[in-house]
């Protein structure tokens, strides 16, 4: 059905149709919404209330899956704080990230939870559903430019552990897995200073792009070595404009939200690179 309603969005936007095109785009993800994370309605805030343990089943499933993948120990790739992430079995090329069951990620914890019914701008229990938010609407109206530093997104899956979106994994060109960020200063300290360089072109790309990306965390970048020039990628962008905090005040200026991107940007700058290379520039001479 979203596959329909794509290919309907695409035939009005090559006509100028732009508002009905929005509206497909909008069912496609409120659909994506529904299947991939369970729902916390009013029986489920009750029950968090009162202490009673919601089930870590994987969502029900209201549609007919063509096939229902199976994941298993053998394809799994890692564990994060909110997901898990496995090898596709069909192409070693892709990866499927599976939501972590009830109070077993750090946004799904039961006061987390009943927070976020207070406060709907905090982060979403559910990261699956937070990134394919962020893929159906900001990236889907950047195009091709926001790959230059980011992954693909396939779409949903059903797999025996449940809902799981489809992302491309990235390797280099001799065919390695690309290294995420700190694994690859630990093993190649001599590549700092290249490092450096390459997470300025990234920052510069999203500013000029309008991104803001709080998530400064090794685990979020890998660095892909490439004949046509390195790259630093972000793997996870569920949080991006998120900055997951109980009065989000600086999203009322623009200029307050990219100073803050700018002063996670470079505390991170100082805990990975800094031991290595020293004082790390500040201010313009980001972009320099």
């Amino acid at each position: 059905m979203t596959e329909n309603l794509e290919a309907l969005a695409k035939i009005y936007e090559s006509y100028g149709e732009t508002r009905k095109a929005k509206r497909c785009y909008a069912r496609i993800l409120k659909i994506w919404e529904k299947v991939l994370a369970p729902d916390y309605g009013l029986k489920c805030f009750l029950a968090d209330i009162l202490g009673i343990p919601l089930s870590k089943q994987p969502p029900k499933i209201f549609y007919k899956p063509q096939r229902i993948i199976h994941l298993n120990e053998n394809l799994l790739l890692g564990i994060g704080e909110n997901r898990i992430c496995f090898i596709h079995p069909d192409d070693p090329g892709l990866c499927i990230k599976i939501d972590r069951p009830w109070d077993e990620g750090r946004y799904n914890t039961r006061r987390k939870r009943m927070k976020r019914v207070f406060m709907p701008w905090l982060s979403d229990f559910s990261s699956n559903r937070e990134e394919a938010r962020f893929y159906w609407k900001k990236a889907r109206r950047l195009g091709e430019i926001f790959y230059l530093y980011a992954p693909r997104c396939y779409g949903i899956v059903t797999t025996n552990l449940g809902p799981g979106l489809v992302f491309e994994r990235i390797f280099n060109d001799d065919g390695t897995k690309s290294l995420r960020l700190g694994l690859h200063l630990k093993r190649h300290p001599e590549d700092a200073e290249h490092v450096l360089e390459l997470l300025k072109e990234l920052y510069q790309h999203l500013t000029e792009t309008g991104l803001l990306f709080y998530s400064w965390s090794s685990p979020n970048f890998v660095v892909q070595k490439r004949k046509a020039g390195d790259r630093i990628v972000i793997i996870d962008w569920k949080s991006e404009s998120r900055p997951n905090m109980d009065f989000p005040a600086i999203h009322l200026f623009r200029s307050l939200a990219q100073r803050k991107m700018e002063e996670k940007f470079l505390g991170f700058l100082e805990r990975y690179l800094g031991p290595i290379i020293g004082p790390i520039p500040m201010g313009s001479d980001l972009e320099s």
